[in-house]
């Protein structure tokens, strides 16, 4: 991450403006599925055999709008039907029981947001930030120029619903198009990406979903929000900043995890520190710079090492 970006999201952090934008990536780990996953199974249960596959085709295109519709089509079913589906599916998994530095809820319920915005339907983040409400965004009654008052309670807005509540499940396209229409929900978006700075977590290039949302609100968007991405190409980097007008934040999971990469930027954004690696240090050594005794080198053992990654700001994600 480079110095721009970080001081602009520090800023952002300490001014109460960053949003995080949490994606079904951050609940994967606790068994929860993603959208694969949920349309896979959905199609498992109301589909025959022989007209699968072309679903199974729009899921490997990653085309989950026609792998719903082929469902909702071949299975003649209804949309509320679909709707309990989903609800069905993720309340029947037992929810994986982890340690905390496999995900990173536990991260964000460390830190101070005044508003957190998730496609999930679950209630993982509010499960882990005590205090939160979780609300459906296009359901809010409350005064929209309270949205970021500095509260103990943050908001939690649920976008595309939660399963507490069947009839705001968003899935189909006719239910997406049907959400971007409502003008409540149009403006009360407008009010957090106008007033604040997302930082989109747990999504992948192929989500179809957030780029559609960031595609229709591209107008409104600026370069001012952020998305973390998973060792993105040049291209991905490239799309997301002049389709979308969203800055990518790339991570390397080669050696890692996609938790301890997204823990140890969150650390950065939260600190106050003033140097975080080494290309930062380069030229700041004038303290040493006049001693007649070199300066030793020390590399940590494995052991060393191990402690240093299980401290709680030492901790990659």
């Amino acid at each position: 991450m480079n110095q721009v970006d970080l001081q602009e999201l520090r800023s952002a952090y300490k001014s109460g403006k960053l949003i995080p934008f949490i994606g079904a990536g951050l609940s994967y780990p606790f068994g929860i599925p993603d959208w694969d996953g949920l349309i896979n199974e959905i199609k498992e249960l109301y589909v025959t055999d022989g007209l699968k596959e072309a679903i199974n085709f729009s899921l490997r295109q990653h085309d989950y709008w026609k792998a719903v519709d082929d469902i909702l089509h071949f299975g003649t079913i209804s949309e509320f039907q679909l709707q309990q589906a989903v609800i069905n599916s993720i309340k029947s998994k037992p929810k994986n029981i982890i340690d905390a530095e496999e995900h990173n809820y536990n991260d964000l319920a460390s830190l101070e947001f005044s508003n957190l915005i998730t496609t999930n339907y679950d209630f993982l983040l509010s499960e882990h930030i005590k205090g939160s409400i979780p609300q459906i965004l296009h359901n809010v009654e409350n005064n929209v120029q309270k949205i970021f008052d500095k509260t103990e309670n943050p908001n939690i807005w649920h976008i595309h619903g939660h399963i507490n509540s069947t009839g705001s499940i968003i899935l189909s396209r006719n239910k997406y198009n049907e959400l971007y229409e409502n003008g409540k929900y149009k403006d009360l978006f407008k009010v957090l990406q106008g007033n604040g700075i997302f930082l989109f977590l747990g999504f992948s290039f192929n989500d179809q979903y957030i780029q559609k949302l960031l595609s229709d609100n591209n107008q409104h968007l600026n370069s001012q929000h952020y998305i973390l991405l998973s060792n993105p190409t040049p291209e991905m980097k490239s799309k997301f900043a002049n389709d979308y007008g969203i800055n990518v934040i790339d991570y390397n999971t080669t050696n890692s995890t996609h938790a301890n990469e997204i823990r140890e930027i969150l650390r950065k954004i939260s600190s106050d520190d003033k140097v975080h690696n080494s290309e930062s240090n380069e030229g700041n050594n004038s303290k040493n710079s006049n001693s007649d005794t070199p300066m030793e080198l020390q590399i940590p053992s494995k052991e060393d090492k191990s402690k240093m990654e299980n401290g709680l700001f030492c901790k990659k994600i």
